[in-house]
């Protein structure tokens, strides 16, 4: 892999921002890069009526799609490569295992260069266009936008990509901060009317819509406080109740492992229901 590596490297063509690797034709080696940053909950009906939600998300089948088609239609070489994930490009926290292993594979001689249906596909974040620019020119790799119609590899317009990709990126950050100021907003306002606050795992002993208690995890949540008032271990508690096949709201047996964390959302639950005297939980 080395030697191949590095005769790439000294057979670079003269193109656009920076020398390449490849030469830009029909045998160009792609690596697609879709993502989104949420899967939407859908509710859905089984054979006997049972209603249950479920994530569904297709963006990222129809980003794969349109490059396919841009790609084939314009000669520009063969996807060789798709690294599709739903996770945010914003948040620097966000683990983004498909797009590491894309620049992993640019680095390798993998892939050729990394084409993507929207810059806000690939990063959210100006700190980290400097870090994709750095690997690609390291590399001779090449970077393709279909929407923004950038192409790194582009010699006309080797003076104002980069500009482009510094707005394009910026602008793609900025929205996201305003989106989570919105978000922020929304969650406040909905705190302050009482109203519940949704997630796509719902809280252990109610319903899916919140408004319901299951009674045989509230008999669990019960038994669970009465224990730990009486001193029991969490770890013991955890232990009994996975052997008992006791399963959490997403289907999970609570286990040993992460038994202290469970139960202290039991006992949380048990000790907010005795302080409030409101609860019938």
């Amino acid at each position: 892999m080395t030697s191949g590596y590095t005769t790439l490297r000294a057979n670079r063509r003269s193109e656009g921002l920076w020398p390449l690797s490849a030469e830009p034709g029909p045998s160009f080696r792609w690596g697609a890069i879709t993502r989104r940053s949420a899967a939407t909950r859908k509710k859905v009906r089984d054979q006997n009526g049972a209603e249950s939600t479920v994530l569904v998300e297709e963006s990222r089948h129809r980003q794969e799609g349109t490059i396919y088609d841009h790609v084939k239609r314009n000669g520009l070489g063969v996807i060789v490569g798709v690294y599709s994930e739903i996770v945010s490009a914003y948040d620097p926290r966000a683990r983004r295992t498909e797009y590491e292993n894309a620049l992993e594979d640019l680095r390798a001689g993998r892939i050729d260069g990394i084409i993507v249906w929207k810059l806000d596909r690939l990063t959210r974040r100006r700190s980290e266009k400097r870090r994709i620019l750095n690997v690609l020119e390291e590399c001779g790799g090449r970077l393709y936008s279909i929407v923004e119609g950038l192409d790194t590899a582009d010699p006309s317009k080797r003076e104002i990509t980069e500009i482009a990709l510094a707005i394009y990126i910026g602008n793609a950050e900025a929205e996201s901060e305003a989106i989570g100021e919105r978000v922020s907003l929304m969650h406040l306002d909905r705190a302050r009317r009482g109203l519940v606050q949704p997630s796509s795992v719902r809280p252990f002993g109610l319903t899916d819509d919140w408004q319901a208690l299951v009674p045989a995890e509230v008999e669990v949540l019960h038994e669970a406080a009465e224990r730990l008032f009486a001193g029991e271990a969490s770890f013991s508690i955890a232990a009994d109740f996975s052997a008992r096949e006791i399963a959490k709201p997403n289907g999970k047996r609570i286990g040993t492992a992460t038994g202290f964390e469970e139960c202290s959302r039991l006992r949380a639950w048990s000790g907010s229901a005795n302080t409030a005297g409101t609860s019938t939980i």
